[in-house]
């Protein structure tokens, strides 16, 4: 098949007609058009190509001074002409001009590594070639020259006045050293989807061919080798054998970004809290948690704070938390009440996004909360060493998971434990005062209703792999939480609790060993300038 400018037309002239010959010559003249800064341009460019098996290959147009080498092209199988950036043009005569081409006889000299080349000629005939004989350029919709489009493209377009009478259009989309073919369309058809595509720039290449009969006539010997000529790879039906295949293209080129869109979860959360100060208290939470990768800010809308976005914390990578705290069931939800609630996200980009999600409060009553773990061992505000055993007990018929929080200063850990877990060893408390959390959790389902884009970029909220089995993908996972909350000083093995006045030696205890360590410097003065000297031993 061939490639103009990387797009490939061999796939669409099969429908003209097809037959493979050992060699052939195809004289292509290709009108490109592209969108800069909102204008219109376009340049002519030749694409011209001989197909045969030769070491090299020379040809020279009716004007021309001089033969111009062509370049083996082993992907194609065929030599051309090299196509750089030069050998674009803004009109067709300049085009002609700058190759030698006009009304007259043109030479190909091939070397096929014996001791005499063989050169033929062709005449050719460039009146039928004007601007008016291209086919005109298709209208592209979707997406828009410099659009930001998600990696699942869907190509649009409308076609030309007498797109009828060509052959296309063609698509294809070129990204880095990658390039997907679409292939021919039907005639009427301006629709194509193709994903997914990487993140970043890329082309969305379309156009149309029309076949130009009687412009070149056929390969006459001069000398050397002979060679039998065929029909070119790609000719339509009746197209006479040796004779060049004479085509016009125009292909439309539109740039545009792929940002393929982030995968992303969330979770709507309320709690209850029961933590101990002179007694047992509970506090009553709404947590927010949100994971998409590569953003810069995610804030939410709670209907009860209209116009008023609160801002997640970046508490890890990819997951942004925030918490409301109310001192009762009631006020909790006064604040947290059905109505829409809407994620406000910034990327890295600095584009904005914003998804809304329905919330029916009702299902969330006092009584459908789950039970506390029960008769923690350790109790509340003990010592604890690192690391420490700690066992509680389930209500009966308690089934679900164990959640497992540390808070401490560096931040907290979070594990979630098997069902029907009563013990674990907590190895990650920080020698200081540490909070334990064990949270019992189960399901209310129906508290949210599906995210729904409402601006911005697209983002694939996807739940999976982080909620129960059958949630929906596009829900925020919602639960119900019962929160029991420890607090802990943890110490080393040997660490000293406490600080004991007088505990010279430091193994937490005040005794003769202590005694002896006073009587050894008793009297020492290690002031001023004159010091003893064994007061160097303490710098």
């Amino acid at each position: 098949m061939i490639r103009y400018r990387g797009v490939m037309i061999g796939t669409f002239l099969l429908v003209c007609g097809f037959l493979s010959a050992d060699n052939s010559v195809e004289f292509v003249i290709q009108r490109n058009g592209w969108i800069e800064i909102g204008v219109f341009h376009e340049s002519y460019e030749l694409e011209f190509h001989v197909k045969v098996s030769a070491q090299t290959v020379e040809v020279k147009f009716p004007s021309a001074v001089s033969y111009i080498p062509m370049e083996y092209d082993s992907e194609e199988g065929h030599f051309d002409l090299d196509w750089i950036e030069e050998n674009e043009f803004p009109t067709l005569s300049e085009l002609f001009t700058a190759f030698g081409i006009e009304n007259g006889e043109c030479r190909l000299r091939i070397d096929k590594g014996l001791t005499t080349e063989s050169i033929y000629r062709f005449s050719i005939d460039i009146d039928p070639i004007s601007e008016n004989a291209f086919p005109g350029f298709p209208a592209v919709t979707n997406p828009e020259e410099g659009q930001t489009v998600g990696s699942n493209v869907t190509f649009t377009w409308t076609n030309p006045d007498g797109y009828e009478d060509f052959v296309g259009p063609w698509t294809g989309v070129e990204q880095g050293d990658s390039y997907y073919d679409g292939g021919l369309f039907p005639a009427g058809t301006s629709e194509w989807s193709y994903g997914p595509l990487a993140n970043g720039p890329a082309l969305f290449e379309m156009g149309y061919g029309h076949i130009v009969d009687g412009i070149a006539e056929g390969m006459t010997w001069v000398s050397g080798k002979l060679i039998e000529w065929g029909l070119a790879d790609h000719s339509p039906d009746g197209w006479l054998p040796g004779k060049p295949l004479t085509a016009l293209f125009s292909d439309m080129d539109i740039h545009f970004q792929v940002q393929a869109a982030p995968k992303a979860s969330i979770s709507f959360g309320y709690f209850q809290t029961r933590t101990e100060n002179s007694g047992d208290y509970d506090t009553y939470n709404v947590v927010v948690r949100v994971t998409i990768p590569n953003v810069h800010v995610v804030s939410v809308l709670l209907p009860s704070l209209p116009g008023i976005y609160q801002e997640l914390d970046w508490i890890s990578e990819d997951t942004y938390r925030i918490r409301f705290v109310y001192s009762s069931f009631v006020e909790m939800m006064t604040a947290i009440h059905s109505g829409t609630y809407r994620i406000h996200i910034y990327d890295q980009a600095f584009r904005e996004s914003v998804y809304r999600f329905e919330v029916d409060s009702t299902p969330v009553q006092l009584d459908v909360f789950p039970d506390y773990v029960t008769d923690v061992q350790p109790p509340r505000n003990s010592l604890a060493e690192i690391p420490t055993t700690f066992s509680w007990s389930l209500s009966p018929g308690y089934a679900g998971t164990i959640g497992l929080v540390i808070l401490k200063d560096a931040g907290f850990e979070m594990q979630m434990l098997p069902p029907n877990t009563t013990s674990a060893i907590v190895d990650a408390f920080e020698p200081a005062w540490n909070q334990l959390v064990l949270m019992t959790t189960k399901t209310a389902s129906g508290v949210s209703g599906p995210m729904t884009w409402e601006s911005g970029f697209e983002i694939d909220w996807d739940q999976t792999g982080s909620v129960p089995a059958g949630w929906p993908t596009d829900v925020p996972y919602t639960y119900l939480g019962s929160e029991w909350m420890g607090a802990y000083y943890a110490i080393e093995p040997g660490q000293c609790a406490f600080r004991l006045p007088g505990d010279l030696n430091e193994d937490c205890r005040v005794s003769l060993e202590d005694f002896v360590v006073m009587a050894e410097y008793w009297l020492m003065d290690c002031r001023g300038t004159s010091v003893s000297v064994d007061c160097w031993g303490f710098l």
